[in-house]
Order: C-alpha cells, then structure tokens, then sequence
C-alpha cells in the first residue's frame, strides 16, 4: 500500500462546547493540533528543526503520553486496540491526531487515532480520552462506509460537573483536506452536553509550529488553564458537582453501530 498522505500535518481549526441543562453554558476556542502516521514517525521528527518526536523540543510529541501511556512502542498498542475491536489491521495506516507539547507542557483531552484504508476511508477510530485527574480511557468504534454515526455508553469521568451516567454519540466526518467530530452527551434520552471539533490539514513547516507557539491560546497549558477557567464559570453558574468516581474495570469501551455492539 502506498500511503499518499504525508508523515506529519498541522490540524487548525477550533472546538465548541454547549452545555444544554441545567442551563446552557458555551464557548470556543481555536485549536491546533498535530497529525502523524504512527508508523513513519522516523519521517516526521525531521520535517523541523523544532518538532521532535519522544523528546523535548518546542514543539513535540511526547509518546509517553499516548496509547498505554508506559512508553511503549505507540503503534503496536493502536494495533492490540483496533484488533480488540475485531479489525484487522494490515494493509491499512494508522494516524494520531492530537495535541502536541508544546511550552514543554503536555496534555490531550482527546486523541483520536485513524484506522485508514487507501489513507481516505476511516474503517476503525479509537478516542483516547484524559481527564485533567491523569487518568485515560479509550472509546474504540469499528466503522463501515454506511456507519457515519456510532455511540457508546459513558464509562469516564471527565467533568466534576457531569455525572458518569448516560451516552456518547460520535459523528466523525474524514477527507484528504479536513477531520470534524462532534460527540453528544444525553442522559435518558436528553441531550445535557455537544463538543465539536473542526480541523484542516496543513502542511508542517517551520512558521506553522512557530505560529502554534505564539498564536494558538488553546495549546499545551492552555489546555489545561482553559478547562479550569471553564469550570470555575460553572461551579459560579450553580452547577452540581459531582465526586470523581473509580475507573471502570476495562480502560476500552466499544461503540455500537446501527444497533450492533463491537466486537
């Protein structure tokens, strides 16, 4: 297989959050994320003199921090994932798309990791998500051409401000050029909660990691100040906190699609 995407891109685009209930509480922010095949990361670490991969540069991506979190090689834990989910990896590419260290800071919220056939059509997505507690936990969805939409059950807490209760929707749209996902949240059938993420790929160059330095305010630690800034807002706002629960006993949660469970 010839992979005609290349090593590394730039993700820029932005994120919205709505809360619906108790009352709506919004906001938006711009986003830059990174985007690499797993498997030519060799590749990707010389595309600038300010981007390393598993070392600390300006920019980078710290694979300590991905996948198993044990410095493991990253490729072969997206691999053992997918193949939980009943995918057969070969032939196929893996990418990462996710937040980048930068400032020597690290923190994703969400990884997504693209299982791609002729590098177009998504047939596997794993979201890895982590809370700001340094806990992870993956939602992994097999896919078809006809499955645009899958959802799961809730097994992670994220907000102190949302109960681990009720269910995600994923809707995840991919082409050459762009990668959108919106996950919606609902508890007995209402919808409490919509995160949408919308990113272009662009190429990764020198100016565009010294733009994400000192352009992107949702990066690195921002991450992290923006989702306790966030939070502060609601707990002024009166919303119910509720205390971090224990993980769940399996650290992946499969998706269903059109009614069916994976694998």
């Amino acid at each position: 297989m010839t992979d005609t995407l290349e090593p590394i891109y730039l993700m820029k685009g932005h994120t919205i959050h709505v809360r619906r209930t108790p009352f709506e509480h919004k906001f938006r922010y711009g986003v830059t994320l990174i985007d690499v095949d797993v498997d030519r990361l060799e590749r990707a670490n010389l595309c600038s003199k300010i981007f390393s991969v598993g070392r600390k540069n300006f920019v980078s991506l710290d694979t300590d921090k991905r996948g198993s979190g044990s410095g493991g090689e990253i490729a072969g834990w997206a691999r053992e994932t997918f193949a939980s989910a009943g995918l057969d990896c070969s032939g196929h590419s893996i990418r990462l798309i996710t937040f980048p260290t930068t400032e020597f800071y690290s923190f994703a919220p969400i990884s997504i990791w693209l299982l791609l056939k002729d590098s177009e059509q998504v047939v596997g997505v794993i979201y890895e998500v982590n809370n700001t507690f340094g806990e992870r936990h993956s939602y992994v969805a097999k896919l078809s051409a006809s499955d645009a939409t899958h959802e799961a059950e809730k097994n992670f807490h994220v907000s102190p401000f949302f109960s681990v209760d009720g269910k995600y929707a994923f809707d995840l749209k991919h082409s050459r050029d762009h990668v959108s996902l919106k996950i919606t949240g609902t508890v007995a059938e209402t919808v409490n909660h919509v995160a949408t993420l919308q990113l272009r790929r662009c190429h990764a160059t020198t100016p565009g990691f010294v733009a994400l330095l000192l352009k992107t305010p949702f990066s690195a630690i921002g991450v992290s100040v923006a989702i306790h800034w966030e939070a502060f807002k609601l707990f002024l706002k009166g919303a119910r906190y509720y205390p971090r629960p224990k993980l769940p006993a399996r650290d992946v949660t499969f998706t269903k699609n059109k009614g069916r469970q994976t694998p």
